[in-house]
């Protein structure tokens, strides 16, 4: 009865700690996310992008091209540039302009115009080969944004004359207002990146439309892509990367292009996009869809896979077409092991980060089969020991005693606890302790469940201090003084 009575304290003591954390094996509660967050994954918006930095009343007086949005997903060691491809695709990177038979687009560019008056923006509306499209109607969105009237949105239209050129007038100038620029062209949507109105002079802007196909067989369209893997205690991320490039000179819309995720994959969060390319998730597959207009498009997502306590296991991942090279890599551990069917053996190598990773490539060569899956398998990772049963435990203690401990906490009653129950308990959580760090030094758990467990318990020790009874204190006794 002695050692369940201690038992029951060092419980109430970790419970009293871990009541405030999130239960063991859960993640904790997420930071505030920075403004430009985390990329972090949000489903997948179709809201257009926060208006850019503005340019300040000394910007160029010449339309700046158009810039590429940065890639989503972090990358993490470059494996190489692809070689060479089969027929039909383009090289793992931007064709050079002197390339034979390449197509180099003509930018797309927006910027202050002296010549017109402020509040003014002229939209030129031009084909691939600058020719002036007349009658097509531009649409122009306004995102207006305040702290103290929060945002508003609104759009306007116009259509160009015989010049190819729509006039919008009367627009506000300033940071609180964002403008973008769309035509619809068939199935395919051109559009500007957001722009603000900052200087005395009024605006011009070019955006260039192409020919449409829905068929990728019609368009010379390649890709290549990132595929990064990260095990944890209770799940496998998965981060994706296809960067696609259209070396024609016609715009691609993908109709009915889709690809296989891994059997139970769950959480698919697809990256925002500055342009019309986006990737959604239906039935358990990919789905691309978007204008892809002659150049370079990153389209990205991520998804979760739950991990069910096994050393090894094995997922496959489907393929967009004409995917020409592909690069995988997964975040390792000791005595871990990762091969993907077809590559080259997995080099041990670090990401940019320090973390120790398993990495390989493949790069399609002329006469190569289209690469239209990829079989993965991880070996020996850690499986769940000691930590997470203590993990575990700790769970099962916040749900059942955190009532009583509390009842303690409102000045209900201290416990009389004697000083061999508190030692017997304080050995328990040391015991506890041992067995933790044992278990994360030979990697049996993973480190989220180290350092929750470990706080917990070393919290649970201070409470068992202030606990224990005081020891009785010996009044010094006085002595008596001779009189005469």
């Amino acid at each position: 009865m002695r050692r369940a009575w201690a038992l029951t304290l060092a419980a109430l003591a970790v419970t009293a700690t871990a009541a405030s954390q999130p239960a063991a094996g859960q993640p904790p509660a997420p930071a505030k996310a920075p403004a430009a967050a985390a990329k972090a994954p949000p489903a997948a918006r179709t809201a257009p992008p926060a208006a850019p930095k503005s340019p300040g009343n000394d910007a160029a007086k010449k339309p700046q091209p158009k810039q590429p949005a940065p890639a989503a997903a972090p990358m993490k060691p470059n494996l190489g540039t692809p070689r060479s491809a089969p027929p039909g695709h383009p090289r793992g990177g931007a064709p050079p302009p002197e390339a034979p038979g390449s197509f180099v687009p003509p930018p797309d560019t927006v910027g202050p115009d002296p010549e017109l008056p402020a509040g003014v923006l002229v939209a030129e509306i031009r084909t691939a080969d600058g020719q002036p499209l007349a009658g097509t109607e531009v649409r122009l969105g306004v995102i207006h944004n305040t702290v103290a009237e929060g945002q508003r949105r609104a759009s306007t239209t116009a259509r160009t004359g015989a010049d190819g050129n729509a006039r919008f007038e009367g627009l506000a100038r300033g940071s609180a207002d964002s403008y973008r620029l769309t035509v619809a062209r068939g199935a395919a949507t051109y559009a500007s990146n957001p722009f603000n109105l900052m200087t005395d002079s009024g605006y011009r802007a070019r955006l260039h439309v192409y020919p449409v196909v829905r068929n990728i067989k019609q368009a010379l369209v390649g890709m290549s892509g990132m595929l990064y893997i990260v095990p944890r205690d209770d799940n496998f991320h998965f981060e994706v990367l296809f960067r696609i490039f259209n070396a024609g000179s016609v715009t691609w819309v993908p109709e009915n292009v889709s690809f296989r995720l891994p059997e139970g994959a769950k959480a698919f969060t697809a990256e925002e996009s500055m342009n019309d390319t986006r990737a959604i998730e239906e039935d358990g597959s990919v789905r691309l869809e978007g204008t892809f207009t002659p150049g370079q498009h990153d389209v990205s997502y991520r998804f979760q896979l739950s991990r069910h306590n096994a050393s090894d296991t094995e997922f496959v991942l489907g393929m967009p077409p004409h995917v020409a090279g592909m690069q995988v890599i997964a975040e390792s551990s000791r005595g871990m092991s990762f091969d993907v069917e077809d590559f080259p053996e997995a080099q041990k190598t670090t990401s940019q980060g320090g973390q120790r990773v398993l990495a390989t490539a493949k790069q399609l060569r002329r006469g190569d089969p289209e690469l239209s899956q990829v079989s993965m398998a991880i070996r020996g990772l850690p499986t769940r020991g000691p930590g997470a049963v203590i993990a575990s435990f700790i769970a099962l203690l916040i749900a059942a005693m955190g009532l009583v401990f509390g009842g303690f906490a409102k000045g209900k009653g201290r416990p009389r606890i004697a000083s061999d129950d508190v030692r017997t308990a304080r050995r328990l959580l040391l015991d506890e302790l041992v067995a933790l760090e044992r278990a994360r030094q030979a990697e049996e758990i993973g480190q989220r469940i180290y350092e929750t467990t470990r706080r917990a318990l070393m919290q649970a020790l201070t409470r068992i201090a202030v606990l224990a009874p005081p020891e009785a204190k010996k009044r010094p006794q006085r002595k008596k003084i001779a009189t005469t």
